[in-house]
């Protein structure tokens, strides 16, 4: 088995090295889309062997749904399990060794394991580090610029794309998180491996135009929302760890700059062109940049 073999990603502004066990990284379908030039530095690094056993360590913080999270020494340890198994298996785990390392481990005999590896690593940590995080919400990019659609699930965010991708002439950019970051001083919004059922996942970076907080609706109109509620709603559709104070933390303090710099406006939308109309009609008589 090749043991040398190494990929580097990069999302945003995250590279991350994965090295190891070959088995391991050709489970991933989509890293070729992510994978940067042969000897580009890395920052972070995540090493992928297999291991005889694997037994939990340390003090239970998380538990859901496959998902196992202790802390051990003060750093993570993630312990995941085949959810449809009644006997709850434990067939993989990842560690974080250092600051900027991690440890992934496969029990030896089990199959390779079908998430997304960026996920099973805890790269929503790296990215808060470099001053990044994903927002739960749809997106298409219309005039060079990313308009994102954000609300939980069943609302219409999906939707609200493809009306936008039909009825316009936006493109497809992510059909379920996109990451936003700050490059030299401007918002700006990367696509990711993240694309729920949705074939949108296009690998490119550009400005934030705008992000339509959804609520369902008899009758299309934009409505304002107080800092508050913008708080509230980039919050609740954030990836990151409840269970790290310092991350939470770090969450909040992105969010907050987002809020005051970005334009975040309510749509209370149907499913129809209209939703469409009242949203572009808002978009050209603002200003971008206006908040």
């Amino acid at each position: 088995m090749n043991k040398g073999r190494e990929v580097t990603i990069r999302i945003g502004p995250l590279a991350l090295r994965y090295w190891g066990d070959d088995a391991l990284l050709s489970v991933w379908p989509d890293a070729e889309n992510w994978q940067t030039e042969a000897g580009h530095t890395a920052t972070y690094s995540v090493h992928m062997t297999r291991v005889p056993a694997l037994s939990p360590e340390g003090r239970m913080v998380y538990d859901f749904s496959g998902l196992q999270v202790y802390l051990l020494d003060g750093r993570e340890c993630r312990y995941y399990y085949y959810t449809v198994d009644p006997q709850k298996k434990l067939f993989a785990r990842s560690f974080q060794s250092g600051p900027n390392t991690v440890e992934l481990s496969l029990l030896e005999g089990s199959a390779p394991p079908t998430q997304n590896l960026n996920s099973m690593v805890g790269i929503e940590h790296f990215l808060l580090k470099e001053n990044a995080f994903l927002l739960h919400s749809a997106s298409v990019i219309y005039q060079g610029k990313a308009i994102l659609f954000s609300a939980p699930s069943g609302t219409g965010k999906s939707t609200q794309a493809d009306l936008w991708k039909r009825h316009t002439d936006a493109s497809p950019f992510n059909g379920d998180r996109n990451l936003l970051w700050k490059r030299d001083g401007q918002w700006v919004v990367t696509g990711s491996p993240w694309h729920g059922t949705s074939t949108d996942c296009v690998n490119v970076c550009v400005p934030l135009r705008a992000i339509a907080v959804l609520r369902q609706a008899m009758e299309d109109s934009v409505r304002p929302l107080s800092p508050v509620e913008k708080m509230l709603a980039l919050h609740s559709e954030t990836t990151v760890n409840r269970w790290n104070a310092e991350d939470v933390a770090q969450a909040f303090e992105l969010a907050e700059d987002l809020a005051n710099n970005a334009d975040i406006v309510g749509l209370d939308c149907t499913m129809e062109p209209t939703a469409v109309w009242t949203l572009r009609q808002y978009l050209e008589e603002k200003p971008h940049g206006t908040v």
